[in-house]
């Protein structure tokens, strides 16, 4: 399976991706931190998009991998697309996955808030 990892040069995400890969999944991220190549494949990643989790991002993974069967969300905050509407509206179409599973400090906001 495609997996899609938002935040995966952060702690949690390296975690996820390692173990991810480890079950033999095939896993794109997309976040902030430079990567190059050799690094990303050391981490596990196929792809690594440094930028925003943005439509332009995502669209372009889409676009060069396919959608994927789950999307891992870690990055700090909620998409950008998403923030004024609070929905993960993102990641329906075209990213629509199976699963889209939420983490980090934005979901807590919103689960306190």
């Amino acid at each position: 399976m495609s997996m899609w990892v938002t935040g995966a040069n952060g702690f949690i995400g390296r975690h996820l991706v390692h173990e991810l890969t480890g079950g033999g999944h095939v896993v794109h991220g997309v976040g902030h931190g430079a990567l190059d190549p050799a690094d990303a494949r050391a981490l596990g990643l196929q792809t690594w998009i440094n930028g925003e989790v943005d439509a332009a991002n995502l669209s372009a993974l889409a676009a060069a991998h396919g959608l994927p069967s789950h999307v891992f969300h870690l990055a700090g905050d909620r998409p950008s697309a998403c923030r004024s509407s609070g929905r993960s509206r993102i990641f329906r179409a075209p990213w629509q996955a199976q699963r889209v599973y939420w983490s980090g400090f934005g979901a807590l906001r919103r689960r306190a808030g």
